[in-house]
């Protein structure tokens, strides 16, 4: 706005009233205005408030990216070459993932999202716990316990998981190679101790089913009391291994959570 003046002196802008050099009260105002205004917690009331606004300020910027990414794959329609070999994030470890242009022709709906909670320290240990309380007391195997591995190392850093996880197969075949070349030394006598970590109940079901199955090792354990030693041994440990765990889940649950025990 404007005032008129009849003062040549006094042509020109006014000037706004500062706030009190060095006053303790302003200072924590601006500083909580800028707290509020980009979504830090300052006090357990506006914990939730705040959560919904970092979570907002995330998804605007997000969506933002969602469309960058969309030109991208638009362009990489017209003009990329007939097939690629492409990854977004990961260690050389990962396996490259592959398509063709035709794979990305066509109308599609891509988002990019991102959960502003798993910043939180606290709610990542809440988590974790959660996981962890599921699996013990997963009496119908109905969890995959594969994917609650990924997802649990996603949680704190998912290149390190990356890195350290083996794919569910493969880490399945791991085990049931090496339980197989257990019972090869089974069969000469040799009496091999149960290692902790270890997928007991996979390699308990090998064992039973390779006795079941194999004449010849059947033969064996009769006839050789050093064969049906190490036999016994070996099935003994997995089992006694197996039933802490159930033992486990009954401490949590109560007897209605107890697996069904495999058969002896």
């Amino acid at each position: 706005m404007q005032v008129p003046t009849t003062n040549p002196q006094g042509y020109g802008f006014f000037e706004p009233a500062g706030d009190p050099v060095g006053s303790k009260e302003v200072e924590e105002s601006v500083n909580k205005y800028s707290d509020d205004y980009f979504g830090f917690v300052t006090d357990p009331d506006n914990a939730g408030d705040a959560a919904m606004l970092r979570q907002k300020l995330g998804n605007d910027w997000m969506a933002g990216w969602g469309r960058v990414d969309t030109q991208i794959l638009k362009l990489c329609q017209q003009f990329e070459k007939d097939e690629i070999y492409f990854r977004v994030v990961g260690s050389a470890k990962g396996q490259p993932i592959k398509a063709t242009r035709d794979d990305i022709q066509g109308e599609f709906d891509l988002q990019v999202g991102f959960d502003i909670e798993g910043l939180d320290p606290e709610n990542r240990k809440m988590k974790l716990e959660f996981l962890q309380q599921a699996l013990s007391m997963d009496a119908g195997g109905i969890v995959d316990r594969n994917e609650a591995m990924v997802a649990a190392f996603d949680m704190i850093d998912a290149n390190l998981g990356e890195r350290v996880l083996k794919p569910a197969e493969a880490a399945s075949q791991s085990e049931v190679e090496d339980e197989m070349n257990t019972i090869l030394k089974c069969l000469a006598g040799m009496q091999i101790p149960v290692k902790p970590g270890q997928a007991y109940q996979l390699r308990l079901q090998v064992l039973q089913q390779y006795l079941q199955q194999n004449p010849a090792a059947q033969q064996a354990v009769r006839t050789n009391p050093q064969v049906m030693q190490a036999f016994e041994t070996r099935m003994k440990g997995l089992q006694l291994q197996v039933q802490q765990q159930q033992n486990a889940v009954i401490g949590r649950g109560g007897p209605e959570f107890a697996p069904k025990m495999l058969a002896k």
